[in-house]
């Protein structure tokens, strides 16, 4: 069973994580992910995505709305912005 956002309730979402994509654009992220997963590019957890956002070769990057703790992925959207 796939959940979207708009069948998490706010119990199941860290107020902390924001912002949180729309339904709309899901599926759109979702391809893009198994799309990265077809070429070998997709890295999983937060140790293996900070590498390539550190060194700038990072396009995008999703991570998950309610990682236990979420402090473990924010610093992920500091290293982003800049």
């Amino acid at each position: 069973m796939t959940l979207t956002i708009a069948d998490m309730t706010e119990a199941d979402v860290n107020l902390k994580a924001y912002p949180l994509i729309d339904t709309h654009l899901t599926k759109k992220a979702l391809a893009l992910v198994r799309q990265s997963c077809n070429y070998k590019q997709l890295r999983k957890g937060a140790s293996e995505a900070t590498n390539p956002v550190n060194r700038g070769i990072s396009e995008l990057t999703l991570m998950a709305a309610d990682p236990e703790p979420l402090e473990m992925t924010l610093h992920l959207l500091l290293l982003g912005e800049d």
